[in-house]
């Protein structure tokens, strides 16, 4: 036999045992890649889907779990691949799992005031309901009575808590008092004692009543009146139509002074001239770069004088009345 005859039989036989080899092989991997058809596992339970799942040659995946209202503890949620996809054994199959309905107990909030209830349902993962009001002599206003569901009970999560809100007890009546040619000041306190409240100063001028004392009064003396009364008052002053906001009667006015710098200690006064009398609001030595404080009574027309070692170095006008209306009428 020719030697080219030779080598290409033995080229063709090898050939031929190759792609032989090469078939039975992929014949092997496919027989060994058998496809199966993922069955609906949700709303089984976790074993059952575990054994289902290992039987068919399949990876079960918890990816987690999560509350739900319907699947049952221990069930599964969802699926992926989803239910009938056909897919080859040795496949990861994702699973969601169920950890039933989201109960949690009610925390108490009885005698709590409605926003801080509000906080602890919120952190508690619960929704504030219906609320209601209602007058109580022994629960404070804002404060909460009772509540539904109880205390302590065991409720599904993001369900809601109604509330019963307490109003505070009846509001007491009084007769308005006289305030008529009383002092400002004097007026503030009487009202204040009843537990009544100021809503609005204006200013008027009277020629036959000193100045800062009441000429007008709304409600009229001997009306009956509440907490809840809007209370308006009109003040003797040389300059009328003008206003003051009744919330500086309750407050001080802080002025201050910074000291020069410098080695010696020096004389520091400060004075106020409340109704036509000078006070000394302070009266000490001082060290140079010291900050001087005085506390002014809010709701007056004040001049403030400072003086240093006898010398007057600053003059101010606090003067707390605004022209024009603040009645909001």
């Amino acid at each position: 036999m020719k030697p080219f005859i030779k080598y290409f039989l033995i080229f063709i036989s090898a050939f031929a045992a190759t792609a032989v080899g090469t078939y039975i092989a992929v014949v092997l991997v496919a027989s060994n890649s058998e496809e199966v058809v993922l069955p609906d596992l949700k709303g089984k339970n976790v074993i059952y889907v575990l054994e289902t799942l290992t039987a068919l040659g399949l990876n079960p995946k918890l990816y987690g779990t999560e509350y739900h209202r319907t699947c049952l503890r221990y069930h599964v949620i969802s699926q992926d691949p989803s239910p009938g996809a056909v897919i080859k054994k040795g496949r990861d199959v994702v699973i969601y799992i169920s950890k039933g309905k989201k109960h949690a107990s009610v925390p108490d909030l009885r005698h709590m005031l409605i926003k801080d209830a509000k906080i602890l349902i919120e952190e508690n993962e619960f929704k504030t309901g219906f609320i209601s009001k209602t007058y109580s002599d022994n629960i404070a206003k804002d404060k909460i009575i009772s509540q539904y569901p109880h205390a302590y009970m065991q409720q599904e999560r993001d369900s809601k808590i109604n509330l019963l809100i307490s109003k505070g007890g009846k509001l007491e009546k009084y007769a308005m008092p006289d305030l008529y040619a009383t002092f400002l000041k004097d007026a503030k306190n009487i009202i204040n004692n009843k537990n009544l409240t100021i809503s609005s100063i204006g200013s008027d001028n009277l020629i036959t009543l000193p100045q800062n004392v009441i000429i007008k009064q709304t409600p009229a003396p001997g009306s009956i009146v509440t907490e809840k009364t809007k209370i308006s008052l009109v003040v003797n002053r040389k300059k009328p139509g003008q206003f003051l906001d009744p919330v500086t009667l309750e407050r001080v006015v802080v002025v201050n002074y910074l000291l020069k710098p410098g080695f010696l200690k020096k004389h520091v006064r400060i004075t106020a001239d409340l109704y036509g009398i000078e006070f000394n609001l302070v009266d000490k030595y001082a060290s140079g770069s010291d900050n001087i404080y005085a506390l002014v009574p809010g709701g007056i027309k004040t001049k403030v004088k400072i003086f240093i070692d006898n010398e007057l170095v600053k003059t101010q006008i606090i003067n707390p009345w605004k022209t024009g209306n603040n009645s909001g009428e």
